[in-house]
């Protein structure tokens, strides 16, 4: 094994179609000393598949067992002097995969990261869903059950004015639009399976749109990215809402005029806020 300087690299691979490892990655993947990886067998028959002739030893690292084993690899990475490849299934690591503790405690260590650039499915989406992409956040999967998580979600899309992306199951993506469709029927939505792959499939239009033509599939397989845009749909020609810390605003520069606390609830109703909160705004 060579000696050199330590490093830890995060290798982008592909997420469907071969054809996109890049020549940076093969070379950094048959070079290393050490390669992490979600699942040994599966990388071993991507490389297999990909005609890479990697010299590592493979090392097996996962959600589960990734706050445990960050500091020791870490550790044996400085101590031994080697060369490691981070990799995901697919993808690159840390955008829903592990690999954040892994990175977060090279940085302690002060042991140099190096980002090996390849695909993501998130990239990947923003740049063909036509969604405003000024401003986006990515959730992971969408949230499995009701309640004020899901309810709190739902206001930032309206309220928000960023792009949403998601990943959903095929098991799952019908019951999530038709959810998200209850609350914003006319929201932006673009859907995509299986990107890069054989039979992939974008579908875009507003929510009640989209998950019409998602409801007619009879069977659903693959996976799944989606990205939503909420805020101009709560908007329309005859009104306009304002978020509350434009109301508490509004309501300061009120508040020396002469204007009763009725008064300002009825101004508070036409600006799509309930006139009790106008109450709880003058309470604070």
């Amino acid at each position: 094994m060579e000696n050199h300087t330590p490093q830890l690299m995060v290798v982008g691979l592909p997420i469907g179609n071969p054809g996109d490892l890049t020549p940076r990655a093969r070379l950094i993947l048959e070079s290393s000393d050490l390669i992490l990886c979600e699942d040994t067998r599966k990388f071993k028959d991507l490389a297999g598949r990909w005609n890479l002739n990697f010299r590592g030893t493979l090392k097996s690292y996962y959600d589960q067992t990734e706050k445990l084993k960050a500091p020791m690899i870490v550790d044996s990475i400085l101590k031994e002097g080697i060369k490691a490849a981070l990799v995901c299934d697919a993808g690159t690591p840390g955008i829903n995969d592990p690999g954040c503790m892994l990175v977060a405690e090279a940085h302690h260590k002060n042991l140099a990261v190096t980002p090996i650039s390849g695909a993501s499915a998130l990239s990947c989406f923003i740049s063909i869903c036509g969604l405003p992409s000024h401003g986006f956040a990515f959730k992971g999967f969408f949230p499995r059950k009701t309640g004020k998580k899901l309810d709190s979600l739902i206001k930032d899309i309206q309220f928000t004015d960023m792009t949403y992306v998601f990943f959903e199951s095929p098991r799952r993506i019908q019951a999530t639009l038709q959810s998200l469709t209850k609350h914003l029927p006319h929201a932006r939505v673009c859907v995509a399976k299986e990107l890069t792959k054989t039979y992939e499939t974008i579908w875009s239009g507003t929510c009640e749109e989209t998950c019409q033509k998602i409801q007619k599939i009879k069977e659903i397989k693959g996976e799944f990215v989606f990205g939503i845009y909420g805020f101009e749909s709560v908007k329309d020609e005859h009104s306009f809402i304002l978020k509350q810390d434009e109301l508490d605003s509004i309501l300061f520069l009120l508040q020396g005029k002469d204007m009763s606390t009725g008064d300002r609830a009825k101004l508070a109703k036409k600006l799509g806020f309930k006139k009790q909160d106008i109450y709880k705004a003058e309470e604070q």
